[in-house]
């Protein structure tokens, strides 16, 4: 493994060459992960969440059952969620 600097203060990312390549990538399919992590919409946000832990990733594609992708899901959205949901809660007492 190298240390690759991508130019944001503070933070280096430990990769492979593959890292490498994505960066000097001329096209999409040169940089796009083959067959990523997914979940679907029937999954809690909970099995959400520890796919995203156990993969180290903050987003997800969500496919249908043809496998067809059907929306995004990022860990912001779901932090946002959870903070509102808290926020409300506190109003309410």
């Amino acid at each position: 493994l190298q240390v690759i600097d991508f130019g944001v203060p503070g933070r280096a990312i430990v990769g492979s060459v593959r890292e490498l390549r994505k960066r000097t990538a001329k096209t999409v399919k040169e940089m796009m992960t083959p067959n990523p992590v997914s979940v679907n919409p029937e999954m809690s946000i909970l099995e959400t969440l520890n796919a995203m832990r156990e993969h180290k990733l903050r987003h997800l594609p969500v496919v249908d059952k043809k496998n067809k992708l059907v929306g995004l899901i990022c860990l912001r959205e779901i932090v946002g969620l959870y903070r509102l949901s808290i926020s409300e809660k506190i109003k309410s007492t």
